[in-house]
């Protein structure tokens, strides 16, 4: 275990594809952090977190507006900010032509 590699930086460049590497890069995050981090405070995962995600992901995170820093609200934040947009005018448009 001592040569437990950490995840790679989650790239941001495009959001086509986003939410699958964010689904990806989590589960991989979440693997280090439970083998290599697992005896730490909440506080020094979360800044394991801020330095892996990168400076791209920092300055997305520096957006949101959280009460705590606490993992899983990073987490959170992320899940919601890489999940993919729904188009309501789209949306809408075809359930008007099932009706």
């Amino acid at each position: 275990m001592d040569q437990l590699r950490q995840p790679p930086e989650l790239d941001f460049s495009s959001t086509y594809g986003l939410a699958e590497r964010w689904r990806k890069w989590k589960q991989s995050m979440q693997l280090y952090l439970d083998l290599a981090m697992k005896a730490k405070s909440d506080e020094e995962k979360c800044s394991a977190f801020l330095y892996l995600i990168a400076t791209e992901g920092r300055e997305i995170f520096n957006t949101f507006n959280l009460d705590e820093q606490k993992l899983q609200n990073l987490i959170d934040a992320f899940d919601n900010y890489c999940k993919p947009k729904e188009n309501i005018t789209v949306k809408k448009s075809n359930e008007n032509r099932n009706i």
